[in-house]
């Protein structure tokens, strides 16, 4: 069989509808002896069956039964326009946002209040099987409570294929989304966040309600508040769902959340929201969770059978006391937990124990962020939106100085700006950092930002006024080194000055293996640097310890996206496509947005010859509106030509073309288009774009042109 088997996608898709115990049998008929044929479907499915999310299991184990029984085809539908059709009375859809597992979430404006209101509705095919009545009974209960760190519900219902339910709608991020810029909290923000959510457990168990589904980003902050998302949508749903077929039974939640007992479906109660709540926890406090993971099942087994370890709690600036109880909240054994919410809250506000609990009762003085990884510019993977969950390091800068308060927040206001990764952010984060250092000159962190800005600018091609695209990199120089000599002890400034150093020799990756090691003795767990230390390695042609740094950053860092999908990428250059898909959908899983993720998820897709997976990847990149606007047109451009329709490829590769408004585009465009060029069939202009990254001699660049399956597939199409 060779890779133009017209039959492999039929075969996939329609095996991918049957459960698997009779996939064998499906596949005898379908196959017909061919065994190359079958090889390869049986292959994707194992591809597909071990990466896929968490609740692809729970649909297995709850949704498909249902629906056979139901007799409901699970057709798919374009939800966005089906949706506001049917609710064009109450009504306006906006936008949609990131949904997860069961759900797909849109911003609305409910036209008789004129209101912005969030709704989610469950999957046409989850929705199928699901009581309404007793869903709707279930929310009616849950609708009860008024708490002010409750984002209330307003409304459940059904019509036409939907079940959906609506809430307000909360200007400002979720505790995901902090996280994925400080990559921890200062221990007094963590606390006073953490309060506010064992209040709102504390309501709601009282009142009957777990929420069983506690986690980073059901949290969302508003100003000082914390207010806590989906009560009890989780029970509901397993209650509805589970009515409806007696003998269908599953815990819904999220894994790397997810109590023991509930993992296992057994009888849960309000400690299940006591456990999730102290992985929250010990996530602003580290920065990472105690557990990395591969999938859905590694994460159950590892909140099943593994302690989770002590040593992330126990910085400087963390009180004992505090660190021991998140320990307890974390137990395996229900019983051995703290009893209640209550509990946790009076230990909290004991007399004996306030002010312990306070990281300003030390001597050193806390840094509100102080380690903030600035992770929107690291100027790796130019692909997409950096969201990366870096375990960063509070460090202070030299002889303990701490940094004045106006200067603080000047530099978490051009933090904020870094994350939009946009020409116009990344120029207000340099002014923001500058303003921060002209008032405080000794602010070590603020030089590290601008240097971290400045070189990702470069690389880039961005020209700032006044400014040539050189001078930046002269300027990353210059403020990295400043950085290491206000603060030599910092691990930040150290991986910085790294990052910088391979910036400006692009053929040699010693001095940055230099600085970065330097991190690493300052700093074992330092995730970040163990990442730069993979990607040094990788443009090293070293394989072997790219991955061994990587996997150790993963473990210091579970929910680090961009570790996981440069895992992804890293074996899909070596050929390893099956494990490289693994990597790219559980970073897909934590964060559906991360456009990196996407595209490792994509070009892994490609590889194995799933054109079909790549175009959805690709849907997924539009509907997040990432800042590589080339990217979803040039894996389309190629998904295309694999399928033979050269004519529409050709129009997809014009529209990544037009995407590219940079002066100088960056490597990972120049690939992007070459590849969808060569695909295409001309292999001129593929040469041309392949060539119009001026420094052909960075290893990153030449490392993609070497390895990268798709280019060396498209280049060996164009030549014929």
């Amino acid at each position: 069989m060779t890779t133009k088997d017209p039959r492999l996608s039929t075969v996939f898709a329609r095996a991918l509808d049957v459960s698997r115990d009779g996939r064998a049998r499906f596949l005898d008929d379908a196959c017909d002896g061919d065994d190359a044929l079958r090889r390869e479907v049986e292959s994707l499915l194992e591809a597909h069956d071990s990466a896929g999310p968490y609740f692809d299991e729970l649909a297995q184990r709850i949704v498909a039964p249902t629906l056979d029984e139901l007799g409901v085809a699970a057709a798919p539908i374009d939800l966005l326009s089906a949706l506001q059709s049917t609710l064009a009375d109450r009504y306006r859809i906006e936008r949609e946002l990131v949904g997860g597992g069961m759900s797909r979430v849109f911003i609305a404006e409910e036209l008789a209040l004129r209101r912005r209101v969030v709704i989610k509705t469950l999957a046409p095919e989850m929705a199928a099987t699901v009581n309404v009545d007793r869903f709707r009974r279930e929310i009616a209960v849950i609708a009860q409570m008024q708490h002010p760190h409750i984002i209330p519900l307003l409304t459940a219902n059904a019509t036409g294929r939907f079940l959906y339910y609506t809430m307000p709608f909360v200007a400002g991020e979720s505790l995901r989304d902090q996280l994925a810029i400080t990559g921890r909290l200062a221990v007094d923000d963590a606390l006073r966040i953490w309060r506010d959510i064992l209040d709102a457990l504390a309501h709601a168990h009282t009142a009957g309600i777990v929420h069983r589904d506690i986690k980073p980003a059901n949290i969302l902050l508003s100003g000082r508040n914390a207010l806590v998302a989906d009560f009890g949508i989780a029970r509901a749903i397993e209650a509805a769902v589970v009515e409806t077929r007696v003998g269908v039974t599953g815990a819904i939640g999220t894994p790397a959340y997810m109590a023991p007992e509930q993992a296992s479906g057994g009888k849960i109660d309000q400690r299940a929201d006591l456990y999730a709540a102290g992985l929250v926890m010990y996530e602003m406090i580290a920065g990472h969770g105690p557990f990395t993971a591969a999938s859905a099942r590694e994460y159950v087994d590892a909140h099943a059978r593994r302690d989770p370890p002590a040593e992330p709690l126990r910085r400087r600036d963390v009180p004992a006391p505090l660190a021991e109880l998140v320990m307890r909240c974390l137990a395996k054994d229900p019983a051995a937990r703290p009893a209640s919410a209550e509990a946790v809250l009076a230990e909290l506000d004991a007399p004996s124990h306030r002010g312990s609990f306070s990281a300003t009762t030390f001597r050193r003085p806390r840094l509100l962020a102080t380690a903030v990884s600035v992770a929107m510019l690291l100027g790796i993977g130019a692909w997409g939106a950096w969201r990366g969950r870096v375990a960063a390091r509070p460090v202070a800068s030299v002889a303990g100085h701490i940094p004045p308060d106006t200067a603080m927040r000047l530099y978490q206001r051009g933090l904020a700006e870094q994350r939009r990764r946009t020409m116009e952010g990344a120029m207000e984060a340099m002014s923001l950092f500058e303003r921060a250092i002209a008032i405080d000159s000794e602010f070590s962190l603020a030089w590290a930002a601008t240097a971290r800005t400045a070189q990702f600018a470069n690389i880039r091609g961005w020209v700032f006024p006044g400014r040539s695209n050189d001078s930046l990199l002269s300027l990353a120089v210059r403020t990295s080194r400043r950085a290491v000599a206000l603060d030599s002890g910092s691990a930040e400034a150290w991986t910085v000055a790294g990052k910088v150093a391979g910036t400006v020799d692009l053929e040699d990756r010693a001095a940055t293996l230099h600085a970065v090691q330097r991190a690493l003795a300052l700093d074992s767990t330092y995730a970040e640097a163990w990442f730069e230390l993979g990607l040094a390695y990788e443009e090293s042609l070293r394989p072997k310890e790219a991955e061994r740094a990587w996997l150790r950053a993963a473990e210091l860092s579970p929910t680090n996206v961009q570790v996981l999908a440069f895992l992804g990428f890293h074996h899909l250059w070596y050929g390893n496509f099956l494990t490289g898909a693994r990597w790219a959908d559980s970073a897909i899983a934590l964060e559906p947005t991360y456009v990196l993720a996407r595209d490792a998820a994509a070009f892994l897709a490609l590889a194995m010859r799933r054109p079909e997976v790549a175009v959805r990847h690709a849907d997924a990149m539009v509907r997040a509106r990432g800042n590589e606007a080339h990217l979803p047109p040039s894996v389309l451009a190629i998904a295309m030509a694999r399928q033979g329709h050269f004519a529409r490829a050709r129009q997809y590769a014009i529209e990544a073309e037009k995407a590219v408004a940079a002066p100088m585009p960056s490597k990972h465009e120049s690939v992007h288009l070459a590849a969808a060029w060569a695909a295409v069939g001309d292999t001129a202009r593929a040469n041309r774009w392949l060539t119009s990254y001026a420094p052909q001699r960075d290893l990153h660049f030449q490392l993609h042109v070497a390895r990268d399956p798709e280019l060396r597939w498209a280049t060996r199409r164009a030549s014929r």
